[in-house]
């Protein structure tokens, strides 16, 4: 009895402090100038460039910006009475070493005297809108997954003036697999692959799950559990392993691990399921799209090859008849096509098709129609636009150049006289 109760705490121990260190990490930065006051439990940056600082953790930014970094006397919480301005000059990056795994990450930007910033920020590659423009702080909550050894934080596009002024960090305990490599929803150009993913904190084991079918895979079935292993990568699509004839082209993938561990009542831990896709043999992508309008009779054909693709025949009529029939054409190895100027007001087809070396995969048949054919009125006007927008967001230049536009965002009507 007495060594049974010794093992289940000591069991309980082991859980109990892989927990604690899966989320025991914590860090507060302060940005302020080098002569400020670091308030209480916090470490301060004060616009160095990335180095060890001396203090358990490297941290600072691309470039060293102390000139930067500013305390404005303006505001009793020290905190937000000091910052680092991040878009001075040429927007400057930040970045902390960190553990790869998943954070909960809080960052307050802004400035005690100042509100001409806006604040829209990149913390890990999730963007942070400003919400409120113009103002003197903007405060942030956000979970963040790291996986290159490295927190960042820098401006967004749509950011001004972006300053920093404090940020708390804190281990987010994951129990699910993470980062999965390939990534999530990837085009892959090949026919095997080595599937990889994080372990989560607690995981023993891994139950792996692979199918083209995203059901099968969702629910768990069985007929789509591949092994429970220690690893955390596995190929498939080879001589060997799973799927030994390797995988299709134009299928997409679906997978999913699930994290084990027997000794935790909570496992096993269902993860997300990922995908990719491994390219058709035929050409997909058109540009312009299938269906386009609008299209200048000087379009330059434009889409992705096929898998295995090494040339490529372009064909393109105004009769659909004629185009399905059409054969013999020259190849080339490029993947754009300009043709002869084309007729204006006309619906063209065309298509592309491949050839991998053995096999030719004739094309699917995409569309468009140039634009109208509006006759010079009056030699003498340069153009005219009605904005009456008979084609959506496109006005038609009614001068007969083809002076076209595009209208952006809202746009108001009023009734004239």
């Amino acid at each position: 009895m007495y060594k049974k109760l010794a093992y289940l705490i000591s069991l309980i121990l082991i859980l109990s402090f892989a927990e604690e260190s899966a989320r025991g990490l914590e860090v507060k930065i302060n940005f302020q100038h080098p002569s400020s006051v670091t308030p209480e439990g916090y470490l301060p940056d004060s616009g160095e460039i990335f180095g060890d600082r001396g203090n358990g953790f490297s941290y600072g930014w691309d470039e060293s910006i102390t000139g930067d970094a500013r305390e404005r006397s303006a505001n009793t919480d020290q905190r937000y009475d000091t910052l680092v301005q991040m878009q001075e000059g040429d927007p400057r990056t930040w970045e902390i070493e960190l553990p790869n795994g998943g954070y909960e990450v809080f960052v307050a930007c802004g400035d005690a005297s100042y509100n001409d910033q806006i604040n829209t920020i990149d913390v890990e590659g999730n963007i942070l809108t400003d919400p409120d423009g113009r103002d003197n702080y903007d405060e942030y909550f956000l979970t963040v997954f790291v996986s290159d050894g490295r927190l960042t934080i820098k401006p967004a596009p749509g950011g001004l003036k972006c300053k920093i002024m404090f940020l708390h960090i804190n281990t987010l305990a994951i129990y699910k697999a993470y980062n999965p490599d390939p990534a999530d929803d990837s085009l892959l150009s090949q026919t095997s692959v080595n599937l990889s993913w994080t372990a989560g904190d607690l995981a023993v084991s891994h139950n792996v799950y692979f199918s083209d079918n995203f059901e099968a895979v969702s629910t768990g079935d069985d007929h789509v559990f591949l092994l429970n292993q220690t690893d955390t990568s596995l190929v498939v699509g080879s001589p060997g392993n799973y799927y030994p004839d390797g995988l299709v082209p134009g299928a997409t993938y679906y997978w999913r691990v699930d994290e084990v561990n027997e000794a935790h009542p909570d496992s096993p831990w269902e993860g997300d399921v990922w995908s990719f896709t491994i390219p058709a043999t035929m050409a997909y992508n058109p540009d312009p799209a299938d269906n386009a309008e609008f299209i200048y009779p000087n379009v330059t054909l434009g889409w992705t090859p096929g898998f295995g693709a090494q040339s490529h025949t372009v064909y393109i009529d105004s009769d659909l008849d004629d185009l399905n029939n059409a054969a013999g054409g020259d190849p080339q190895t490029e993947t754009t096509f300009t043709p002869p100027p084309l007729a204006k007001n006309t619906v063209y087809y065309w298509r592309v098709d491949e050839y991998d070396g053995v096999n030719t995969y004739k094309g699917e048949v995409w569309s468009f129609k140039t634009i109208p054919d509006v006759p010079i009125a009056d030699p003498n006007l340069l153009c005219w636009w009605k904005f009456d927008e008979v084609f959506g967001d496109i006005i038609l230049d009614y001068s007969g150049y083809d002076h076209f536009g595009t209208v952006h965002g809202a746009s108001a009507k009023l009734d004239g006289r």
